[in-house]
């Protein structure tokens, strides 16, 4: 069974005014002047949060292929010039470039 890639969140709109109230109502000695500047959170059902996710999953999608294409192609250009190499360095650098996958 291949494990399924679950990369896009998905976030409910925000009630930053209940959440005010709510903190107001809990903590009414408290100064909240410092964080009335703070616009809140952006809303994200628009198309540019859409296409911010889609990027961002498909990044996450493709960075494990591309980095195993390059170890691939790397490892094919070591055995290539495996003459013109000492064999502590073809085995320093397979280490090199085997760590992490």
């Amino acid at each position: 069974m291949c494990p399924r890639l679950q990369v896009l969140p998905y976030t409910q709109p925000f009630d930053l005014d209940f959440v005010y109230q709510e903190t107001l109502s809990n903590h009414p000695d408290y100064d909240f002047s410092p964080y009335m500047k703070f616009g809140g959170i952006a809303n994200t059902h628009t198309i540019s949060a859409a296409l911010i996710n889609l990027i961002v999953m498909g990044s996450a999608a493709l960075a494990p292929c591309l980095g195993f294409r390059w170890r691939s192609q790397t490892l094919a250009t070591l055995d290539r010039f495996r003459n013109s190499l000492s064999a502590q360095t073809i085995m320093q650098f397979r280490a090199l470039v085997q760590v992490g996958f």
